[in-house]
């Protein structure tokens, strides 16, 4: 199935499901959707292989994200381990994916949370609540670990927080506890903050980051948040033009407008300003005024 059959796929599901949707399908981007529903902003990338998504790509989605006050989520069918399960909640590079069919689950805070990594599939366990139950079980760790067939150094490294454990040894220390180890709910996997790096908008105070028409020539942030569309020839900037003004209507703050010397007026319905107009706008009001 093509990439565009696949997002046209996910947006009909996604619409059943009550979300509001701004698709990006025909333009060459790492952000495939943005969606929203009871007032939830998503950044959403759909893709066969979930483990095709690099470092490179996934820190865009998070760049967009962050910029936009979004949740990045990658959709998608397979890992190299094999099919993804639906209603599971895999992590890659500290971003969630889960199975095409599973986009019910994008705003659910009660999923289980899956790695993604080559190893094979690991899950998410609960340190504290694994000591807690062995002191509880008068358990020392030497005889847990001993129970579950683990080192000592293993276990130690587990009950000092929340860490990443083999399918087998979680179901081994479950059976030596007799309760869950396994975490439910929206946990922090310690590497989820981005450092975005920001420039100014000409001299309005409006911080901006540059992202190569992907989908956006580059996002700005004030008091409001704006999607900029750099020059381009006319269809591209027409496609570009009629994604802005969707995310618009699902982002009550955010506004659009292209940047360029060599059009004017407005593409389908998105303002055009001519670089020299902004560089000469001394604050986020005059901007707010042009558009």
């Amino acid at each position: 199935m093509r990439k565009k059959s696949i997002v046209s796929a996910v947006s009909e599901l996604m619409k059943k499901e009550g979300f509001d949707l701004a698709t990006a399908s025909s333009i060459r981007t790492s952000v495939d959707i943005i969606a929203r529903k009871s007032g939830e902003i998503f950044a959403i990338r759909v893709m066969r292989n979930i483990d095709a998504a690099n470092m490179q790509l996934v820190e865009k989605l998070k760049e967009i994200a962050a910029f936009i006050g979004a949740k990045p989520v990658i959709l998608g069918f397979i890992s190299q381990n094999g099919a993804l399960k639906p209603n599971i909640t895999y992590r890659r590079f500290s971003i969630d994916c889960m199975h095409v069919s599973s986009v019910e689950q994008i705003d659910d805070r009660t999923t289980s949370y899956f790695a993604s990594k080559s190893v094979g599939v690991k899950v998410l366990i609960d340190g504290t609540r694994i000591k807690a139950l062995r002191r509880l079980k008068a358990m020392t760790d030497k005889e847990l670990a001993h129970e579950a067939g683990i080192s000592q150094s293993t276990l130690y490294k587990h009950e000092k927080g929340y860490s990443y454990a083999s399918l087998a040894v979680a179901k081994a220390l479950e059976a030596a506890l007799g309760a869950s180890v396994v975490t439910s709910g929206d946990v922090s996997t310690g590497n989820e903050d981005i450092r975005i790096k920001t420039k100014k908008l000409a001299n309005t105070g409006l911080a901006a980051i540059e992202l190569n028409n992907d989908p956006f020539g580059m996002l700005a942030k004030g008091r409001q948040k704006y999607q900029i569309g750099l020059d381009a020839d006319m269809r591209s900037m027409e496609k570009r033009a009629v994604f802005y003004k969707k995310v618009e209507e699902l982002i009550s703050d955010a506004y659009a407008f292209f940047i360029s010397d060599r059009k004017k007026g407005n593409i389908m319905g998105v303002p055009v300003l001519q670089k020299r107009n902004i560089e000469n706008m001394k604050s986020e009001e005059e901007l707010l005024a042009a558009l």
